[in-house]
């Protein structure tokens, strides 16, 4: 039986309920999983190592992101100066779940997120894991540095999306043949 392809799997517990552990692409992804899931979604056919994944804490992944930033955020202060680059950064900080570092290869994930989340979000980083190491770090023909950035992520978020609608909300659940996830015998 290949990971792609699971039979749904009742187990019998005690009192008569059954818990379904998974159906379609499988409800509980391991990291393997979500990586080939990833792969699947963006057509990507060539065989890539699985990348480092770390989970973090908060604290952690914003000093992650400040030191892999440095020379974004002295770009951002010649254009935009000492206190927009600031304003920048906070928006950032703020907003942080996740990072893929394209110069150690390691992907980053907040460890205080919902498990369905934290899933989610390793897809949206295996997604630029997969853009810059199929498709390169350096923009190509008609784009610009900032034009790549802005397409990647929207593609990853597109990608992020998908695997929340597939895997954690209840429409995914129906969708994989599943009511929920206790079911009287």
């Amino acid at each position: 039986m290949t990971p792609y392809k699971r039979f749904l799997i009742c187990i019998p517990l005690l009192a008569g309920v059954v818990i379904l552990l998974g159906a379609g692409q499988g409800l509980c992804q391991t990291a393997e999983e979500i990586f080939r899931w990833t792969a699947r979604q963006m057509k990507i056919e060539q065989q890539l190592e699985m990348p480092s994944i770390r989970y973090v804490d908060i604290d952690e992944l914003k000093q992650v992101f400040i030191e892999n930033n440095q020379n974004a955020y002295l770009s951002w202060e010649s254009e935009y100066g000492k206190e927009g680059a600031r304003k920048i950064l906070k928006l950032y900080l703020d907003e942080i779940i996740g990072l893929y570092d394209v110069d150690s290869g390691v992907i980053y994930v907040g460890s205080f997120l919902s498990p369905c989340r934290r899933k989610a979000i390793l897809a949206h980083e295996m997604t630029h894991y997969f853009q810059n190491k199929v498709r390169g770090t350096q923009p190509t023909g008609w784009e610009d540095a900032q034009t790549m950035h802005f397409v990647r992520e929207m593609e990853a978020y597109k990608i992020e999306k998908r695997f929340t609608e597939a895997f954690c909300s209840d429409t995914g659940l129906q969708t994989a043949g599943i009511q929920s996830r206790e079911v009287a015998p």
